[in-house]
């Protein structure tokens, strides 16, 4: 019945502290970003939040490559302006830039 006892603490011990670390996808820390900072970065473009679990960026002032990202979403705000977004389709000859990103010139 000891062991048994014993080895349930150690297993809950190994589980929690790997259940409260950030996982993929999941915001380390809450962040506050200030208006001036959020415009002046939407001025010239860069990143608002950069965290291990979610990135904010501000930039795409005219028309770019493909992308396409295996473990990312993609939230497009316009501000000023107008966009065409298109989804779906084929790449035109991939190129891998990144573990998990690959552009191309056109679809």
């Amino acid at each position: 019945m000891k062991f048994i006892l014993a080895l349930a603490t150690v297993l809950t011990m190994t589980v929690l502290p790997t259940a409260a670390a950030p996982q993929g996808g999941v915001p380390a820390a809450v962040h506050y970003i200030d208006h001036d900072q959020v415009s002046a970065t939407m001025a010239k473009g860069g990143a608002i939040v950069k965290d291990p679990g979610l990135v904010v960026l501000a930039n795409r002032r005219e028309a770019g490559k493909v992308e396409y990202h295996d473990h990312t979403n993609h939230i497009f705000i316009v501000v000023e302006g107008e966009a065409t977004l298109i989804t779906g389709g084929t790449m035109v000859d991939p190129k891998r830039t990144k573990p998990d990103q690959m552009v191309a010139e056109s679809l």
